[in-house]
Order: C-alpha cells, then sequence, then structure tokens
C-alpha cells in the first residue's frame, strides 16, 4: 500500500474504507513466537491468533501513509463489500501478559523510514 500511494497507483476501497484488519507489526509477530517457544510444554497446543490490538480499515492505513510521506493517494471507492479480516488476540494476551503491540502509525513510520533507507 505504501508503494501504491507513492507511486500513485490506484487503491480500492470499498464501500469508502476497504478491507478491516487487525494489523500486527512483523517484530512483534517474531518476538511473539520467541515468546510462545519459550512457555512450557503444558500451554504449547493451544490455538491463538496473532494480531494487534487495534481495529482499522484500509482507508485509515492510507490516510497514516498520506501524513507520514506527505503524498496523496489515488483513492477509488467501489460499492462491493469490504471484506473484514480481523482477529481476537485475548488469548494470546493471557499468555503474554503486559505485552505491548506496536502502534499502526509508528510500525507504519518504521516501514517507511526502511523503504527510505533501501
Amino acid at each position: 500500500i505504501i508503494d501504491r500511494v507513492l507511486s500513485g497507483q490506484p487503491i480500492t476501497l470499498a464501500k469508502g474504507f476497504g478491507i478491516h484488519l487487525s494489523l500486527v507489526y512483523v517484530e512483534d509477530v517474531v518476538e511473539i513466537l520467541q515468546k510462545l517457544i519459550a512457555i512450557p510444554t503444558k500451554f504449547k497446543n493451544r490455538t491463538m491468533n496473532v494480531c494487534g490490538d487495534e481495529l482499522t480499515h484500509l482507508c485509515e492505513i492510507v490516510k497514516i501513509i498520506e501524513k507520514l510521506t506527505g503524498k496523496t493517494a489515488n483513492i477509488q471507492i467501489t460499492q462491493d463489500k469490504a471484506a473484514h479480516f480481523t482477529g481476537n488476540n485475548a488469548c494470546l494476551k493471557e499468555y503474554l501478559e503486559g505485552y505491548r503491540f506496536i502502534d499502526i502509525q509508528s510500525g507504519l513510520e518504521r516501514v517507511i523510514h526502511k523503504m527510505e533507507l533501501r
């Protein structure tokens, strides 16, 4: 999505919002997996969602990217039904008490910074 905003490629938003997501930053995923591997064996056979705390939609993500990059996205709105790829991380948080996820804006800032270093 960042590349699309920067290059002016169209971004399609169903119903003006686009896909709904529970994003998680890749560094959080790595840290969470390391912590889960270290948990005693009696807890290893649980199924849980690895997703962030924040529910968002593509339009919100695009607005953050626009703000961080100073670019205006090429938005195309459709009347299609927006998909929902969201999760509940309550079980995960039960095992990782006090874990603080990287928020969406900070995660996007980190990705944009790494892109600028390429």
